[in-house]
């Protein structure tokens, strides 16, 4: 008689959490300000990258889950996974910087020209002011764990010697 193994794949787990955490964290916090509070995924780019994660965690739960992943299905998560760590690096963080930075000089801008019958000494106050404010923007939890997520999904889905265990070793020899 042939034992029939009824346990979940633990790479196509592995690769479900990790999604389901990116998801998750797409609706988290990805911002701060001090005067407006935070800022959630969902305001910003949160459900393109929802949409995204949704790809492995569908791939891994459709089909037999007791066995292995097949390769499509591997480099389909790994793209994924590239492309979150990608744009939550370039785009997301980059942009919020640059964001920023853009702040800065209009405010400082701003300042200088709307500022009627101000000193200079008050106008110098008045940018410390607005510099201290926006400087205290800050990115939150949220965006590091999609990232987190991200690469979690790409390293699952591509190093299969993680989740090899004496059974799929046993399957081999049949």
């Amino acid at each position: 008689m042939q034992e029939t193994s009824s346990k979940i794949n633990p790479q196509r787990i592995a690769i479900a959490i990790s999604a389901g955490i990116g998801i998750l964290a797409c609706f988290m916090p990805w911002a701060s300000f001090s005067i407006v509070g935070t800022v959630n995924g969902a305001s910003d780019d949160g459900p393109i990258f929802a949409v995204l994660l949704a790809i492995p965690l569908l791939l891994v739960l459709l089909g037999d889950k007791t066995k292995q992943i097949d390769k499509k299905v591997k480099i389909a998560a790994i793209l994924v996974g590239i492309l979150v760590i990608i744009c939550g690096i370039f785009v997301e963080i980059a942009e919020f910087n640059n964001k920023i930075e853009a702040a800065k000089r209009v405010s400082n801008s701003s300042i200088n020209e709307n500022s009627y019958g101000l000193d200079n000494s008050s106008k110098n106050v008045a940018k410390n002011v607005s510099n201290a404010v926006i400087s205290s923007a800050k990115i939150e939890f949220g965006l590091y764990l999609l990232i987190i997520s991200g690469i979690s999904v790409a390293v699952c889905s591509g190093v299969d010697s993680l989740f090899q265990n004496g059974t799929n070793e046993k399957e081999k020899n049949n």
